[in-house]
């Protein structure tokens, strides 16, 4: 705003001093005009809107539900187990879902917490096609990023 004042009086000065007034009145508006322009751009004019949430922000928990978790060969780490016992792949899922991380987390009042299985074979599916149904990580997050909107964390459990 300073510098718009400083440039006003130094065109007022300059035409009050020329000899051809209306020609540098012509030039000193257009240095004036393009002052003005270049202040208020570096000035950054913008509209801020805060909007505040209605709902809390929401974290999705997908778990692996297909067959390749029916695989015994994943061993039980410390902090779930005593002794370190091999378990399948979904037993490590639900004991991990069990843990004490996983019900503090639960027990958030700020966030919602919702427990999704993926990737699980239609019962109705004949044996053929169950052996042949694999872990879709992609359609999983795809679904959840489109039907979840205030969507803060997704945490994957998975083999």
């Amino acid at each position: 705003m300073c510098a718009l004042l400083l440039i006003g009086v130094l065109c007022f000065l300059s035409v009050k001093r020329s000899a051809r007034t209306g020609r540098t009145l012509i030039l000193e508006s257009l240095r004036f005009l393009c002052s003005l322009i270049t202040v208020l751009m570096l000035w950054e004019p913008e509209w801020r809107t805060v909007i505040n949430p209605t709902s809390k922000p929401e974290i999705v928990i997908l778990h692996d539900a297909s067959r390749s978790t029916n695989t015994v060969d994943a061993i039980l780490p410390p902090s779930l187990s005593a002794n370190q016992e091999i378990v399948s792949r979904a037993e490590w899922i639900e004991k991990a879902l069990a843990s004490d991380p996983f019900n503090s987390l639960k027990k958030d009042k700020d966030n919602r917490i919702t427990e999704l299985p993926f990737s699980a074979p239609p019962e109705t599916a004949d044996p053929a096609s169950q052996a042949l149904a694999g872990t879709d990580i992609h359609s999983a997050i795809e679904n959840t990023l489109q039907n979840h909107n205030h969507l803060r964390a997704i945490i994957l459990l998975t083999d």
